[in-house]
């Protein structure tokens, strides 16, 4: 960025993610007697999405990242998600060394 300057967010195909994990959402009192469950925006955006921290009601915490694709484009994704986090069986075939 410092060679070719700050590129413009509204070029076609740029897509912006923002890590606000360490921000601390989770810890601002809001009065109402209780922390934060999800400290985020209402919804996902179509060119911005943004990594935060979330809590399930198991108490469970980790990573959310909402994000906005078209409707095709969402469903390839959600294949692929499938595809990189199925569990594999190992493989029990031997084969020989000779």
């Amino acid at each position: 960025m410092v060679i070719k300057g700050r590129p413009l967010f509204v070029q076609p195909g740029n897509y912006i993610v923002s890590d606000l994990t360490l921000v601390g959402f989770g810890d601002v009192d809001f009065g109402l007697g209780k922390k934060a469950i999800y400290s985020g925006i209402a919804r996902a955006l179509s060119i911005i999405s943004f990594c935060m921290r979330f809590k399930n009601r198991k108490g469970e915490e980790g990573n959310v990242i909402p994000i906005c694709l078209p409707r095709l484009v969402m469903e390839r994704f959600e294949q692929e998600l499938k595809r990189m986090t199925k569990e594999v069986e190992p493989n029990r075939l031997i084969t020989s060394m000779l």
